[in-house]
């Protein structure tokens, strides 16, 4: 009887440890796979709206000494988003980048047809890096 118990105990105890061990190794491979090294959510929402209006949201962050960019959508039908991203929240700074870190932030699915300027010069290569304190006018298309 007393080996019986015992052996009940263990075989709990065992049980409770593969438990503990593959819930921790899931969520340490979950964190991996979702979040940069920095912190930043690298995954999207599945319930998040998407949209195909690049003018349906605006961002409004809070202007912090040197450290932002402001990204001014303007759509085909005369409508406008404004927006002020931190610089910071980049690691890369191009255009490109930018824009699809915009897009990913607003769920935006629709065409990907656009024409931008820094500081009211045409940007030819979508991998311009963009200084701090710019201003990004993109023009759907």
């Amino acid at each position: 009887m007393i080996i019986n118990c015992l052996n009940k105990k263990i075989v709990f105890l065992g049980v409770s440890i593969l438990v503990f061990y593959a819930a921790f190794f899931s969520f340490i491979n979950f964190r991996a796979k979702n979040y940069s090294d920095d912190g930043m959510l690298r995954m999207e929402s599945r319930w998040k709206d998407k949209t195909n209006d690049l003018c349906q949201y605006s961002i409004n962050g809070e202007l912090i000494a040197d450290n932002y960019i402001k990204l001014w959508m303007y759509c085909r039908d005369g409508r406008m988003a404004i927006n002020t991203l931190a610089y910071d929240a980049f690691e890369d700074k191009s255009v490109e980048n930018i824009l699809d870190n915009y897009f990913k932030i607003i769920g935006y699915v629709g065409s990907k047809n656009i024409r931008c300027k820094v500081d009211s010069v045409e940007v030819a290569d979508m991998r311009l890096v963009v200084e701090n304190k710019k201003m990004i006018e993109c023009y759907e298309e």
